[in-house]
């Protein structure tokens, strides 16, 4: 049966029953997060689960790794049956680049429901190391260092000839750091850069990244 509902002497609104729709609920997501960045120095490296959501808890669920070439490599695991969580061996010869981990099914442990999966990404390349020395002469400043890059062959560090090194400079703390030169390692990968310098600087180092080594800056300031 159809109501009508008086507003005032001459407008009237009609009303029709209906079902009120109770929208559906979302399924439960287990969503992880791993390190995303492997610094390769050793033979044998680890990609683990460093969180997830709260559906993680009351989960069973999967996850493949496949690396840049589209290899699987391993199986991560959620087990709230055991409590347990697995991790994947990352060898220093598997290639360097962007690693997927992808959705390989995911339950409730109790009700066996589906529950959702998300896919996150890594990255693996090469670790380096090396001294990094200043010395200033009057207005002349020389800064020498000598990089080494893991190398996966000879499971040690080697030298990172052809490496782009920046030398940078400030005043103070307060400012932003400026570009003063750069150039590259030699095959012994040693690289010696001067600049002028009138005063007392802050310096600082960096080494670009490669498509394989990972990049990196000296790990304090140096004021000379």
């Amino acid at each position: 049966m159809r109501k009508t509902l008086a507003i005032g002497a001459t407008t009237a609104l009609l009303i029709t029953p209906f079902a009120l729709a109770t929208p559906a609920q979302a399924a439960p997501t287990c969503s992880i997060k791993v390190n995303k960045e492997i610094w390769v120095d050793q033979p044998t490296e680890y990609l683990v689960i460093t969180d997830g959501s709260e559906a993680c808890k009351s989960s069973v669920a999967k996850w493949g790794v496949f690396d840049p070439k589209g290899k699987r490599r391993g199986t991560l695991t959620i087990d709230a049956r055991y409590g347990t969580v697995s991790k994947v061996k990352i060898k220093d010869y598997y290639p360097s680049g962007t690693y997927k981990v992808r959705p390989d099914g995911a339950v409730n442990a109790r009700t066996g429901a589906k529950v959702g999966q998300n896919t996150v990404s890594m990255v693996k390349k090469f670790g380096i190391k090396g001294p990094i020395s200043y010395r200033r002469v009057g207005s002349s400043l020389r800064v020498t260092t000598t990089i080494k890059r893991y190398s996966s062959a000879s499971h040690a560090f080697r030298a990172h000839s052809g490496a782009t090194i920046k030398l940078y400079r400030r005043a103070s703390t307060g400012q932003s750091w400026k570009l003063v030169t750069s150039g590259r390692t030699n095959s012994k990968g040693t690289l010696t850069l001067r600049a002028s310098a009138s005063r007392s600087y802050y310096y600082q180092v960096y080494v670009s990244p490669t498509s394989t080594v990972w990049g990196a800056k000296s790990t304090r300031s140096t004021r000379i």
